[in-house]
């Protein structure tokens, strides 16, 4: 009797070896609706957070071309991604405009200190300190030099 056990045993653990190996697996996460884990990132998913990450440094031109890539790839980003792309494209264009306008009369506003315009100088670095937080490094540190002393 003893030997029948252990054969039953036996044929119950190599069924169920089995059926484990060939069965789905399920999960809270595999009802219907529900999202399925990504394994791995998209390149327009990746792109969309390193051009979220790069504006948020400032660097407005890197930004730019990762966006780009994102877009290609627009396809393979979810709903709440395309939106957050559209919203990116939207004022990652807004920031370079301003940085390249806020650059523009930087130069401008060096060009009057030099012939000595003060007064439209001062008018140039008002409006310039409005857009200073899309200012290059470099721009910005133009920026301050030239508006020291000056009350804007």
């Amino acid at each position: 009797m003893a030997r029948a056990k252990v054969g039953t045993g036996f044929i119950l653990v190599v069924g169920l070896v089995a059926a484990a190996t060939t069965a789905p697996i399920h999960s809270a996460d595999d009802a219907p609706g529900a999202a399925q884990p990504v394994v791995r990132a998209s390149r327009a998913h990746t792109a969309l957070n390193d051009a979220l990450e790069a504006q948020r440094r400032g660097d407005y031109e890197n930004a730019a071309t990762l966006l780009k890539d994102a877009a290609n790839g627009k396809a393979g980003l979810s709903i709440t991604e395309q939106r957050e792309l559209a919203h990116l494209l939207t004022d990652n264009g807004a920031a370079l405009d301003a940085r390249r306008a806020a650059s523009e009369q930087l130069r401008l506003a060096g060009n009057a200190l030099r012939d000595n315009r003060q007064d439209a100088a001062l008018d140039l670095l008002k409006k310039i300190a409005v857009n200073e937080q899309y200012l290059t490094a470099a721009d910005r540190l133009t920026f301050r030099k030239e508006s020291a002393g000056m009350n804007l």
